[in-house]
Protein backbone atom coordinates (compact mmCIF):
# COMPACT_ATOMS: atom_id res chain seq x y z
CA UNK A 1 0.00 0.00 0.00
CA UNK A 2 2.82 2.39 0.78
CA UNK A 3 4.23 1.95 -2.73
CA UNK A 4 0.90 2.94 -4.32
CA UNK A 5 0.66 5.86 -1.92
CA UNK A 6 4.14 7.09 -2.91
CA UNK A 7 3.33 6.65 -6.63
CA UNK A 8 0.13 8.66 -6.16
CA UNK A 9 2.05 11.44 -4.44
CA UNK A 10 4.60 11.48 -7.27
CA UNK A 11 1.82 11.62 -9.87
CA UNK A 12 0.19 14.56 -8.11
CA UNK A 13 3.52 16.40 -7.95
CA UNK A 14 4.15 15.76 -11.69
CA UNK A 15 0.67 17.08 -12.57
CA UNK A 16 1.23 20.09 -10.31
CA UNK A 17 4.59 20.88 -11.91
CA UNK A 18 3.12 20.44 -15.40
CA UNK A 19 0.28 22.84 -14.55
CA UNK A 20 2.78 25.39 -13.28
CA UNK A 21 4.85 25.00 -16.47
CA UNK A 22 1.80 25.52 -18.70
CA UNK A 23 0.72 28.54 -16.65
CA UNK A 24 4.24 29.98 -16.81
CA UNK A 25 4.31 29.48 -20.60
CA UNK A 26 0.95 31.20 -21.06
CA UNK A 27 2.01 34.04 -18.78
CA UNK A 28 5.21 34.46 -20.80
CA UNK A 29 3.21 34.53 -24.03
CA UNK A 30 0.83 37.16 -22.69
CA UNK A 31 3.78 39.31 -21.62
CA UNK A 32 4.99 39.48 -25.22
CA UNK A 33 4.03 42.63 -27.07
CA UNK A 34 3.62 43.36 -30.75
CA UNK A 35 4.45 46.69 -32.36
CA UNK A 36 2.81 47.20 -35.74
CA UNK A 37 3.58 50.09 -38.05
CA UNK A 38 0.64 50.75 -40.37
CA UNK A 39 0.95 52.95 -43.44
CA UNK A 40 -1.80 54.58 -45.49
CA UNK A 41 -2.37 52.72 -48.78
CA UNK A 42 -3.24 55.52 -51.21
CA UNK A 43 -2.98 53.14 -54.19
CA UNK A 44 -5.94 50.98 -53.20
CA UNK A 45 -8.63 50.72 -55.95
CA UNK A 46 -11.39 51.67 -53.50
CA UNK A 47 -9.87 55.13 -52.94
CA UNK A 48 -8.61 55.90 -56.42
CA UNK A 49 -8.78 59.61 -57.11
CA UNK A 50 -9.19 60.59 -53.44
CA UNK A 51 -6.44 62.81 -52.04
CA UNK A 52 -4.87 61.96 -48.70
CA UNK A 53 -4.67 64.81 -46.20
CA UNK A 54 -2.17 64.76 -43.33
CA UNK A 55 -4.99 65.88 -41.02
CA UNK A 56 -6.69 62.50 -41.66
CA UNK A 57 -4.06 60.62 -39.65
CA UNK A 58 -5.49 61.51 -36.22
CA UNK A 59 -8.95 60.34 -37.27
CA UNK A 60 -7.43 57.16 -38.71
CA UNK A 61 -5.64 56.40 -35.42
CA UNK A 62 -8.88 56.91 -33.48
CA UNK A 63 -10.84 54.55 -35.74
CA UNK A 64 -8.12 51.90 -35.39
CA UNK A 65 -8.24 52.30 -31.62
CA UNK A 66 -12.05 51.90 -31.73
CA UNK A 67 -11.70 48.73 -33.78
CA UNK A 68 -9.31 47.20 -31.26
CA UNK A 69 -11.70 47.97 -28.41
CA UNK A 70 -14.63 46.46 -30.34
CA UNK A 71 -12.56 43.31 -30.89
CA UNK A 72 -11.74 43.02 -27.19
CA UNK A 73 -8.13 44.27 -27.34
CA UNK A 74 -8.20 46.71 -24.42
CA UNK A 75 -4.47 46.85 -23.61
CA UNK A 76 -3.39 48.53 -26.82
CA UNK A 77 -1.71 51.87 -27.42
CA UNK A 78 -2.42 53.56 -30.76
CA UNK A 79 -0.57 56.66 -31.84
CA UNK A 80 -0.61 58.77 -35.00
CA UNK A 81 2.75 59.21 -36.70
CA UNK A 82 2.31 61.98 -39.33
CA UNK A 83 2.19 62.29 -42.19
CA UNK A 84 0.79 58.84 -43.03
CA UNK A 85 1.57 56.20 -40.38
CA UNK A 86 -0.08 54.77 -37.27
CA UNK A 87 1.84 52.83 -34.60
CA UNK A 88 -0.02 50.10 -32.69
CA UNK A 89 1.40 48.41 -29.58
CA UNK A 90 -0.65 45.48 -28.28
CA UNK A 91 -0.30 42.09 -26.56
CA UNK A 92 0.79 39.14 -28.71
CA UNK A 93 -2.59 37.41 -28.85
CA UNK A 94 -3.44 34.01 -30.45
CA UNK A 95 -5.85 35.69 -32.90
CA UNK A 96 -3.29 38.32 -33.88
CA UNK A 97 -3.62 37.73 -37.64
CA UNK A 98 -7.41 38.23 -37.64
CA UNK A 99 -6.91 41.48 -35.72
CA UNK A 100 -4.23 42.71 -38.14
CA UNK A 101 -6.45 41.87 -41.13
CA UNK A 102 -9.23 43.96 -39.58
CA UNK A 103 -6.92 46.94 -38.99
CA UNK A 104 -5.76 47.28 -42.60
CA UNK A 105 -9.20 47.06 -44.20
CA UNK A 106 -11.00 50.29 -45.04
CA UNK A 107 -14.37 48.71 -44.17
CA UNK A 108 -16.47 51.02 -46.31
CA UNK A 109 -19.87 49.41 -46.79
CA UNK A 110 -21.49 50.83 -49.93
CA UNK A 111 -24.94 50.30 -51.40
CA UNK A 112 -24.90 50.59 -55.18
CA UNK A 113 -27.31 50.27 -58.05
CA UNK A 114 -25.66 48.09 -60.70
CA UNK A 115 -28.15 47.74 -63.58
CA UNK A 116 -26.07 44.95 -65.12
CA UNK A 117 -27.05 42.81 -62.09
CA UNK A 118 -30.80 43.30 -62.53
CA UNK A 119 -32.79 40.10 -63.25
CA UNK A 120 -32.69 40.93 -66.98
CA UNK A 121 -29.10 42.21 -66.84
CA UNK A 122 -25.93 40.87 -68.44
CA UNK A 123 -24.11 39.97 -65.21
CA UNK A 124 -24.76 37.38 -62.52
CA UNK A 125 -23.02 36.47 -59.26
CA UNK A 126 -21.51 33.34 -57.77
CA UNK A 127 -20.05 32.50 -54.38
CA UNK A 128 -16.33 32.88 -53.78
CA UNK A 129 -14.68 29.93 -52.04
CA UNK A 130 -11.29 29.65 -50.35
CA UNK A 131 -8.56 27.10 -51.14
CA UNK A 132 -10.40 24.49 -49.05
CA UNK A 133 -13.61 24.95 -51.00
CA UNK A 134 -15.39 26.77 -48.16
CA UNK A 135 -17.53 29.80 -48.96
CA UNK A 136 -16.00 33.11 -47.86
CA UNK A 137 -19.21 35.11 -47.49
CA UNK A 138 -18.43 37.16 -50.58
CA UNK A 139 -19.51 36.86 -54.21
CA UNK A 140 -17.89 37.60 -57.54
CA UNK A 141 -19.56 39.20 -60.53
CA UNK A 142 -19.65 37.04 -63.65
CA UNK A 143 -20.29 38.04 -67.26
CA UNK A 144 -22.27 36.23 -69.93
CA UNK A 145 -19.16 34.28 -70.90
CA UNK A 146 -19.10 32.68 -67.44
CA UNK A 147 -15.87 34.45 -66.51
CA UNK A 148 -15.39 36.99 -63.70
CA UNK A 149 -15.86 40.56 -64.90
CA UNK A 150 -12.39 42.20 -65.14
CA UNK A 151 -11.40 44.61 -62.37
CA UNK A 152 -10.91 47.48 -64.82
CA UNK A 153 -14.47 47.09 -66.06
CA UNK A 154 -15.86 46.96 -62.51
CA UNK A 155 -13.86 50.09 -61.70
CA UNK A 156 -15.23 51.94 -64.72
CA UNK A 157 -18.86 50.82 -64.52
CA UNK A 158 -19.35 50.32 -60.77
CA UNK A 159 -16.81 51.89 -58.43
CA UNK A 160 -16.37 55.11 -60.40
CA UNK A 161 -20.08 55.75 -59.94
CA UNK A 162 -21.26 57.39 -56.68
CA UNK A 163 -22.95 54.92 -54.28
CA UNK A 164 -26.52 55.36 -53.11
CA UNK A 165 -25.34 55.13 -49.50
CA UNK A 166 -22.13 54.34 -47.70
CA UNK A 167 -20.87 53.39 -44.25
CA UNK A 168 -20.71 56.99 -43.05
CA UNK A 169 -24.53 56.94 -42.85
CA UNK A 170 -24.72 53.82 -40.68
CA UNK A 171 -25.54 53.97 -36.99
CA UNK A 172 -22.92 52.22 -34.78
CA UNK A 173 -25.35 49.51 -33.67
CA UNK A 174 -24.61 46.66 -36.08
CA UNK A 175 -24.99 43.25 -34.46
CA UNK A 176 -24.78 39.55 -35.27
CA UNK A 177 -27.66 37.09 -34.83
CA UNK A 178 -26.67 33.41 -34.63
CA UNK A 179 -30.16 32.00 -34.11
CA UNK A 180 -30.98 31.71 -37.83
CA UNK A 181 -28.53 28.88 -38.57
CA UNK A 182 -26.05 31.15 -40.33
CA UNK A 183 -24.61 34.41 -38.98
CA UNK A 184 -26.84 37.36 -39.89
CA UNK A 185 -25.61 40.94 -39.57
CA UNK A 186 -28.15 43.63 -38.71
CA UNK A 187 -27.51 47.28 -39.58
CA UNK A 188 -29.39 50.59 -39.45
CA UNK A 189 -28.93 53.96 -41.15
CA UNK A 190 -29.15 57.41 -39.63
CA UNK A 191 -32.17 59.61 -40.42
CA UNK A 192 -30.75 60.96 -43.69
CA UNK A 193 -29.69 57.48 -44.76
CA UNK A 194 -33.15 56.10 -44.00
CA UNK A 195 -34.76 58.77 -46.16
CA UNK A 196 -32.42 58.06 -49.09
CA UNK A 197 -32.86 54.29 -48.82
CA UNK A 198 -36.65 54.49 -48.67
CA UNK A 199 -36.85 56.82 -51.69
CA UNK A 200 -34.49 54.70 -53.77
CA UNK A 201 -36.09 51.34 -53.00
CA UNK A 202 -39.62 52.70 -53.56
CA UNK A 203 -38.65 53.68 -57.10
CA UNK A 204 -36.63 50.54 -57.88
CA UNK A 205 -38.95 47.62 -57.07
CA UNK A 206 -37.77 44.57 -59.03
CA UNK A 207 -34.27 45.98 -59.45
CA UNK A 208 -31.08 44.88 -57.69
CA UNK A 209 -29.33 46.56 -54.78
CA UNK A 210 -25.68 45.52 -54.57
CA UNK A 211 -23.92 45.70 -51.19
CA UNK A 212 -20.11 45.93 -51.24
CA UNK A 213 -17.50 45.86 -48.51
CA UNK A 214 -14.80 48.00 -50.10
CA UNK A 215 -14.48 46.41 -53.55
CA UNK A 216 -15.86 42.98 -52.56
CA UNK A 217 -19.50 42.08 -53.25
CA UNK A 218 -21.34 40.85 -50.15
CA UNK A 219 -24.70 40.25 -51.81
CA UNK A 220 -26.99 41.62 -54.52
CA UNK A 221 -30.64 41.05 -53.54
CA UNK A 222 -33.63 42.03 -55.67
CA UNK A 223 -35.72 44.83 -54.12
CA UNK A 224 -39.22 43.51 -53.40
CA UNK A 225 -40.54 46.42 -51.32
CA UNK A 226 -39.50 49.78 -49.90
CA UNK A 227 -36.75 49.47 -47.28
CA UNK A 228 -37.31 51.92 -44.38
CA UNK A 229 -33.66 52.22 -43.40
CA UNK A 230 -32.60 49.07 -41.58
CA UNK A 231 -31.56 45.76 -43.03
CA UNK A 232 -29.69 42.51 -42.75
CA UNK A 233 -26.74 40.92 -44.49
CA UNK A 234 -26.83 37.17 -45.09
CA UNK A 235 -23.67 35.48 -46.21
CA UNK A 236 -21.73 32.27 -45.76
CA UNK A 237 -19.59 33.89 -43.08
CA UNK A 238 -18.12 32.06 -40.14
CA UNK A 239 -19.20 33.35 -36.73
CA UNK A 240 -15.81 35.05 -36.31
CA UNK A 241 -15.99 36.71 -39.74
CA UNK A 242 -19.51 38.00 -39.09
CA UNK A 243 -18.56 39.43 -35.69
CA UNK A 244 -15.47 41.09 -37.17
CA UNK A 245 -17.58 42.63 -39.95
CA UNK A 246 -20.09 43.99 -37.42
CA UNK A 247 -17.23 45.36 -35.29
CA UNK A 248 -15.74 47.11 -38.31
CA UNK A 249 -19.07 48.70 -39.21
CA UNK A 250 -19.53 49.95 -35.65
CA UNK A 251 -15.99 51.31 -35.33
CA UNK A 252 -16.22 53.42 -38.48
CA UNK A 253 -14.74 53.60 -41.97
CA UNK A 254 -11.10 54.50 -42.49
CA UNK A 255 -10.46 57.44 -44.86
CA UNK A 256 -8.01 55.10 -46.62
CA UNK A 257 -7.16 51.42 -46.19
CA UNK A 258 -3.86 50.68 -44.47
CA UNK A 259 -0.97 48.33 -45.19
CA UNK A 260 1.46 46.76 -42.74
CA UNK A 261 4.87 48.39 -43.03
CA UNK A 262 6.56 46.53 -40.16
CA UNK A 263 5.84 44.08 -37.31
CA UNK A 264 8.09 43.38 -34.34
CA UNK A 265 7.49 41.05 -31.36
CA UNK A 266 9.27 41.66 -28.07
CA UNK A 267 9.20 39.69 -24.77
Amino acid sequence: MKRYYVISIVAIVVVFITAISVLSYLTLQLKKSVTVTLEVNTNAPSVKGVKWKESDIENTAQIIHNRLIKMGVFKAVVSANPPNRVIVKMPDLPNKQRILDALITQANLTFRYVPQLDPDGIWTTEDITDKNGDETGYEQIVGRNGMPVPKWKLQALVFNMPPILDGSQLLPYSSVDLSTGEPTIYFEFNDNGKRIMKMFTQSHIGKTLAIFMDDKLVCAPVITSAIPGAGIIHGSFTVGEAKTLADLLNAGTLPFPMRIQNISVKP
